[in-house]
C-alpha cells in the first residue's frame, strides 16, 4: 500500500497560475477501447495516482466503466487513437477489416500529433501514459514530456503474423507503429509480455491486478450459494455465451455458477452495481474465463484456480499460456468441451489445485514511476 513517503511532495502540492486558475501538473492517460482488458488495467494504475494530481483520460472505452473503476476524479475525453482487432466472435478476427480500419484510424491520429502536443502543453501535462495507443508517445515527445507505455504486448505483436500475409500496406502499418512506439521514454512491461525490443528503454514491473476481499459468508447469507456448494465464476468477455449449451449445467447440482454478465439459467446473475467482480472472484472455488489479461491477473492475484479455453488465433495467447503454466493454477479445456459445457473433468481438476498468490502490485509501482518522471 502506498504511503505519503512514496509520493514526491513537489508533485502533489496544489499550484495556481498568475490568474488564479488551477495549474497543477496533470497526467494524460490514453487507453485503448479494444475489449476491457486495457481499461481494467489502466484504472488500477489511475487509482494509485494521488488525487492531488489532475488526471485526464482519453479513450474510446466506456466512460462509465472508467469512472466507476478508477474511483477518483478525472477529466474524460471520448477519443480514439487506436483500434485493435475486428473480432467476429471470441475466436475469430476479420483481418481484412482490421487492417483497413487500423490504417484509417492510425492516419487520422498521426495527423493530430501537433494538435495533441498543444493540448498537453495547454493543460500543463507532466507525463503521458499509454495503454497501448502508439501516437500519444509522438505527441509527448513533441511537447517535451515523458511518454510511458504500460504494456504486455502492442499491436505489433498482435498483427505481425497476419500482416506478413496481408501485403505491403499492412507491413507499412507495422513500420509506422514501430516508429511511434520508439518515441516512448519508457515501457513498463508486465507479466504475460513479449520482449518488445523496439522500445528504447523498458523496465519490468509486477502484474497489475486487483486482489478482492472474499465475501463467501455474504453470498451464502443472501442465498446466492448454499453451504457446501462449490462456487464457480464465469467470465467470457464482450462476446458472452452465444451458442453455448448452458442448460447442461443443470446436472451439476453441487456447483453454483455465477456471472456478473447476464446469462440464462442455471447461471445466477449478480448485478455488478451490487457485487464487486474482484470480491466474487476471491470468494470462488474456481473461475472459468476467457484467457484475457484482466481475468487471469485477478485469479493469479487472489490465488484462485482458473479454467480457460484456447485462443491460438490471438497472438498474446502463447505468452499467456506460458505464464499460466508456470504459475500452476490453470486448467486448459478444449474448445469443443468448453462450448458444449462439458466441464466436469476440468472442474474436478481445478478444485484440487491450491495455487499461490502472485505479486500484483504493479499498479502502485507504475504510478510511482509516472510521478517521478514528472520531477
Amino acid at each position: 500500500m502506498r504511503t505519503d513517503g512514496d509520493i514526491p511532495k513537489q508533485i502533489i502540492m496544489p499550484k495556481q497560475n498568475a490568474r488564479g486558475h488551477d495549474a497543477r501538473p496533470a497526467v494524460c492517460y490514453y487507453v485503448s477501447g479494444h475489449g476491457l482488458g486495457h481499461a481494467s488495467r489502466a484504472t488500477l494504475v489511475m487509482r494509485s495516482i494521488p488525487q492531488d494530481i489532475r488526471l485526464i483520460v482519453k479513450s474510446s472505452a466506456s466512460e462509465d466503466y472508467i469512472r466507476r473503476e478508477a474511483k477518483r476524479p478525472l477529466d474524460f475525453h471520448a477519443d480514439r487513437f487506436d483500434f485493435g482487432a475486428w473480432q467476429k466472435s471470441n475466436f475469430e478476427i476479420d483481418w481484412k477489416k482490421t487492417f483497413s480500419v487500423c490504417k484509417r484510424i492510425g492516419a487520422d491520429a498521426a495527423r493530430r500529433i501537433d494538435d495533441e502536443a498543444r493540448f498537453l502543453e495547454a493543460n500543463n501535462v507532466g507525463a503521458v501514459v499509454s495503454d497501448i495507443p502508439p501516437v500519444p508517445h509522438c505527441a509527448a515527445r513533441l511537447a517535451g514530456i515523458p511518454g510511458i507505455a504500460i504494456v504486455n504486448f502492442t499491436w505489433i505483436e498482435i498483427f505481425r503474423k497476419a500482416a506478413d500475409a496481408a501485403g505491403i500496406a499492412a507491413a507499412r502499418l507495422l513500420d509506422q507503429y514501430k516508429k511511434q512506439y520508439s518515441s516512448a521514454s519508457l515501457a513498463l512491461r508486465t507479466p504475460f509480455c513479449f520482449p518488445m525490443k523496439y522500445f528504447p528503454v523498458f523496465r519490468d514491473i509486477p502484474l497489475i491486478g486487483r486482489r478482492g476481499i472474499a465475501s463467501r459468508e455474504r453470498l451464502i447469507r443472501e442465498g446466492v450459494v448454499a453451504e457446501g456448494q462449490r462456487l464457480v465464476l464465469l467470465y467470457f468477455g464482450n462476446w458472452g455465451n452465444g451458442g453455448m449449451r448452458l442448460d447442461r449445467l443443470e446436472r451439476l447440482r453441487d456447483v453454483m455458477f455465477v456471472s456478473l454478465s447476464e446469462m440464462p439459467p442455471p447461471v445466477r446473475y449478480l448485478d455488478p452495481s451490487i457485487w464487486d467482480f474482484a470480491d466474487v472472484l476471491a470468494s470462488s472455488d474456481a473461475v472459468l474465463a476467457k484467457p484475457g489479461y484482466g481475468a487471469m491477473a485477478g485469479c493469479m492475484a487472489a490465488g484462485i484456480p482458473v479454467i480457460y479455453y484456447p485462443r491460438p488465433e490471438f497472438a498474446e495467447y502463447r505468452v499467456m499460456r506460458r505464464d499460466l503454466d508456470h504459475w500452476g493454477g490453470a486448467v486448459r479445456i478444449g474448445r469443443r468441451n468448453f462450448l458444449s459445457c462439458r466441464w466436469e473433468c476440468a472442474l474436478e481438476k481445478a478444485f484440487t489445485l491450491s495455487p499461490v498468490r502472485v505479486d500484483a502490485d504493479g499498479a502502485h509501482e507504475a504510478a510511482t514511476v509516472i510521478l517521478r518522471s514528472m520531477l
